[in-house]
């Protein structure tokens, strides 16, 4: 019996594992996950999962080199040469982020239903018609063109395979076993892969079409007056800021380029602005005399997370900070020298073009003449399927990404127009950071930015010599005013780009006379700038938050610099609300105030502090009338345009100003300003009541219900149901999928020192303890110390949980 009782486990997971092993058509091979010899059991790490003191010979090295890990395993890559450190760095990258690596790039060239099947081979048609890998390969040469970025690129993807080529199959990340493949060796071009995909990611939200839609049915005075270049509240980030020599801009009329009567656009509103924040303080404002910088870039939250924390010590110097798995360099960090962050720029660098092709389809009008199109054809493998063939028609605007509209609606992209994209010009974004890392004053990170086109940057800047400087940083397009704002036609000379702005042209700021600089991803700078740089930037709040506490620091420390990154301080609501309370409860009848829900919300909302702290009931009132108030105002009018809503301030300015509107509708009838708050508001309030019945539980927490999602969007390898403060437009911008993905703070001065921390860890690896061990200090506010180390020596034993030795081979 006792023989009996154990053996039925063992045969009750034998049972299991051949049951799921590929036997459900279009799932993963999940039997493998139960698997003790290749599953989720052989991953399991409960320790350190690298030997001390262990002695390797690793083919593709030049020289002796050394990895210290620390106790959170972050690497300390020690290399006598920029090679070997760059090896070293795929080597240790591809160790503990393989599948996140090859999995980014598969996405990024189309190529997911290799592995996946043909339910990603939509996906896959979408990144092939945009021509990412065509983009990637102008990207790779140029980058190949300087010596330095040549070198790292082929060295970073040396040591990738030289970890491939050790592995046996049974020790394959979990992720691979669970598809079902093998790991794909690692070229050069993946990594170009890669920066374009984050370019795609940070400049890919396009309005051109809902926009269109909007003007074509409302007319321009309308749309410019809801949607404004420069919105109310705004404070740039380079406020009165004018080049020193402005040539004139180009002449640009705006006929309308689409149908008189629009159609109907699926539901596909941009994602609410969750984007970045960085500043710095110079010495004046601080209590060390040196700058601080600050920086946390808001991201989609994810696990394995975006980020990998790393230091490379080389023939150079020493940097640290946080990488991208699947590229060499610190993206972010800082050196003995300097520390420098980066903020989304928001510029808009990609436009659409209306193709009209000749009878033949084999050219297309441009300037009253005939222009050749060209055809790329993409092959697209589908495991277990025939391959598919896309062919992409190709103009000098950029490809024509979808001919037939049923496909297009689905992805807010107009049908028959070319897509021109600053993403699509060959760069060696590569080489600012591979120049940054080595920077020792503002002259070579100045110098650095050079190289930099696409996604567009705001680099901010502190170094040991006390300067401070924000420089917003891109290959921008030379518009007229309101130029890519709204659909172009391809066959006009006049809707071309006209060139490009010289980097001095672009905003920027050095040694500010405040003390300060910041941004937060709203306009670059004031209505004067002579140059159209777009229209859609964040709205004000983050920025305005930001400006007022900088301006209250006069002693200020990492402690400051920490606590104002989790500032929860909702902006909107101390400007709005008590005008809304004031119209809204002589609307409510005794009969509505009877509803627990209602009255609850009455208090909560008269005693809340305006911080949208995870327990507070106020914040989650607030939010939920506000969302349910922005749907009621604008719904009935922009829904069926792709649900582009105007932005939170216009909002915000036409409430505060005007009892009675146009845009003031119910149910298709006119209502005053207190009608349609007092219906939002209950409407909000029987949401609230129906997501969280239990009305003590009703916080914005808890209503929010923030989530970390794993890649593959495995629920079991994901955190999901947190509580969270913050908001998406607050200082500490934590929505529910997206937030700070990365938060940095470094003291600039005599001993540069940094903080930071990621809401992950340093592996992929469900089974790890470095799978997620930074979550909860994330989500606590707590930063880790981050030391340069010179050698692998000066790591203090009690954090240094290993150090390997590499040699070359024997000769």
């Amino acid at each position: 019996m006792r023989f009996l009782k154990a053996i039925l486990p063992l045969l009750f997971t034998a049972a299991l594992v051949w049951a799921l092993s590929g036997a459900v058509p279009g799932l993963p091979a999940l039997g493998m996950l139960l698997s003790p010899f290749h599953g989720f059991w052989q991953q399991a790490e409960t320790g350190v999962p690298v030997a001390s003191n262990e002695e390797l010979r690793v083919q593709g090295l030049r020289d002796e080199a050394q990895i210290a890990y620390d106790r959170h395993l972050v690497p300390h890559i020690f290399a006598r040469n920029n090679h070997d450190l760059y090896f070293v760095q795929g080597y240790v990258t591809a160790r503990m982020r393989l599948w996140q690596m090859e999995i980014q790039t598969r996405l990024a060239a189309g190529r997911l239903s290799e592995v996946m099947g043909r339910k990603t081979l939509e996906t896959d048609r979408k990144f092939r018609r945009m021509g990412m890998e065509w983009a990637a390969e102008r990207s790779l040469a140029e980058m190949r063109k300087t010596p330095a970025t040549a070198e790292a690129l082929d060295a970073y993807a040396a040591g990738v395979n030289a970890w491939i080529d050790q592995l046996d199959p049974r020790d394959y990340p979990l992720m691979y076993k669970l598809l079902g493949h093998a790991p794909r060796r690692w070229e050069p071009l993946h990594t170009a892969l890669l920066l374009k995909l984050m370019s795609w990611d940070l400049t890919g939200e396009s309005t051109d079409l809902a926009l269109s839609r909007v003007r074509a049915q409302y007319g321009e005075a309308v749309a410019e007056m809801l949607f404004p270049d420069f919105p109310p509240y705004q404070e740039p980030i380079v406020p009165g800021f004018v080049p020193a020599v402005v040539p004139a801009g180009p002449a640009f009329p705006m006929p309308p380029a689409v149908p008189a009567v629009p159609d109907p656009l699926a539901p596909v509103a941009p994602p609410p602005h969750n984007g970045s924040n960085n500043w710095a303080v110079d010495g004046s404002r601080s209590r060390s005399g040196f700058p601080l910088l600050a920086n946390d870039p808001h991201l989609t939250l994810r696990l394995p997370s975006i980020w990998f924390r790393i230091q490379l010590s080389g023939p150079d110097g020493t940097v640290s900070g946080v990488s991208l798995p699947g590229a060499p360099c610190v993206i972010i960090g800082f050196n003995g020298s300097i520390a420098w962050g980066v903020t989304n720029l928001g510029a808009d660098v990609q436009d659409w073009y209306k193709i009209t092709y000749t009878p033949d389809r084999q050219h297309y009008v441009y300037d009253n003449s005939r222009r050749p199109l060209s055809l790329r054809t993409e092959k697209i493998l589908v495991q277990g399927e025939p391959e598919v063939e896309e062919v992409v028609r190709y103009t000098h605007h950029g490809p024509v990404v979808y001919e037939t509209a049923d496909t297009a609606a689905a992805e807010a992209m107009p049908a028959g127009y070319a897509l021109r994209w600053a993403g699509h010009e060959g760069g060696n974004e590569l080489f600012t950071f591979y120049s940054l890392n080595r920077a020792r004053s503002f002259a070579s990170y100045r110098a650095a930015l050079d190289h930099y086109q696409c996604p567009g940057q705001n680099f901010l800047f502190a170094d040991t010599s006390g300067t401070v400087a924000l420089w917003c940083t891109a290959r921008l397009p030379r518009k007229a005013k309101g130029q890519g704002k709204y659909l172009l036609d391809g066959s006009l000379p006049r809707d071309e780009w006209q060139g490009w702005l010289p980097l001095d042209e672009n905003p920027h700021i050095v040694r500010p006379a405040q003390g300060w600089a910041a941004s937060a991803n709203q306009h670059p700078a004031g209505p004067e700038y002579p140059h159209y740089l777009g229209w859609h930037f964040a709205t004000w709040e983050r920025a305005s938050r930001i400006h007022h506490q900088l301006n209250s620091f006069r002693q200020a420390d990492a402690r400051a610099m920490r606590n104002l990154q989790t500032d929860d301080h909702n902006q909107l609501a101390d400007k709005v609300l008590t005008h809304l309370m004031d119209k809204l409860k002589p609307t409510l009848s005794r009969q509505d105030k009877q509803l627990p829900a209602v009255q609850q919300g009455l208090d909560a909302l008269d005693a809340w502090n305006l911080r949208n702290d995870a327990g507070s009931v106020g914040a989650a009132y607030f939010e939920a009338w506000w969302q349910a108030l922005e749907t009621d105002l604008w719904g009935p009018h922009f829904d069926r345009y792709g649900g582009l809503y105007p932005d939170r301030a216009v909002t915000a300015q036409l409430l505060l100003s005007a009892d009675t509107s146009r845009w003031y509708v119910l149910e298709g009838k006119p209502a005053p300003l207190p009608q349609l708050l007092s219906y939002s508001y209950l409407r909000a309030c029987r949401q609230l009541s129906a997501a969280l019945p239990d009305t003590p539980a009703r916080t914005w927490g808890r209503y929010k219900d923030s989530r970390i999602e794993h890649m593959a969007y495995i629920d079991a390898f994901g955190h999901l149901g947190l509580s969270t403060s913050g908001a998406a437009h607050s200082v500490n911008a934590m929505g529910q999928t997206h937030g700070p993905s990365w938060r940095m703070v470094v003291e600039v001065g005599p001993q540069v020192r940094g903080f930071g921390i990621f809401p992950g860890g340093q592996s992929e690896n469900p089974g790890s303890t470095f799978y997620d061990d930074g979550i909860a200090p994330w989500l606590a506010g707590h930063l880790r110390t981050i030391d340069l180390v010179p050698s692998p020596e000066a790591l203090p034993e009690a954090a240094r949980l290993a150090v390997e030795h590499l040699l070359p081979p024997r000769e």
